[in-house]
């Protein structure tokens, strides 16, 4: 079964958007009985593995992985939204139940900031996996603040991910900006 059409038309390399979801692909469950805990694919600051394993220090790194059908935008901090021919770049990671507790605790879950979501994720082969992830669901708007976005920057790197999505949704931000200040909180 292919992906949403148009999602690599960037012209990137199938390594950094693969464009097909293999017939063979198995789908990795979001909860494996032989390896506990949950799948969580990253997008934002916890990109960086230096921040989640300050954060969520019994996680584990596993691979890099795009979630197709969804495109960055910052909204003062990272968030996903739906865009079927997009394909946000990340990387999946192993919670513990504790790890999970502590995310939802740092993305402010019970304060109304974000909110937990089951996406598929695609490995660099093509494979298909349930990911748990955040969607930023408060009114909060406007660019990321430098040290923010250093954060999530050096995720990138982290992950040898190409900048492409990164560059657009700050850029998008960027061109957004209020001219006055939003009143919105702190990261």
């Amino acid at each position: 079964m292919g992906g949403p059409s148009g999602w690599c038309d960037e012209g990137l390399s199938p390594l950094y958007c693969p464009d097909r979801v293999t017939e063979q692909g198995q789908a990795v469950p979001l909860r494996d009985q032989a390896q506990p805990g949950v799948l969580y694919f990253a997008y934002g600051s916890n990109l960086s593995r230096t921040r989640m394993a300050g954060r969520c220090p019994a996680s584990r790194p596993l691979w890099r992985a795009w979630a197709p059908g969804w495109a960055l935008r910052f909204e003062r901090v990272a968030t996903i939204v739906p865009a079927p021919s997009a394909c946000v770049p990340g990387a999946v990671y192993r919670l513990t139940e504790a790890c999970e507790a502590a995310l939802d605790r740092i993305e402010g879950i019970h304060e109304g900031r974000y909110r937990r979501h089951s996406l598929t994720a695609v490995d660099a082969h093509g494979r298909p996996m349930p990911a748990l992830t955040y969607v930023k669901i408060d009114a909060r708007r406007g660019p990321p603040v430098p040290a923010y976005l250093g954060h999530i920057e050096a995720g990138y790197r982290d992950w040898t991910l190409e900048v492409w999505a990164l560059s657009q949704a700050v850029s998008a931000a960027d061109a957004a900006e209020p001219s006055s200040t939003d009143g919105g909180g702190t990261l």
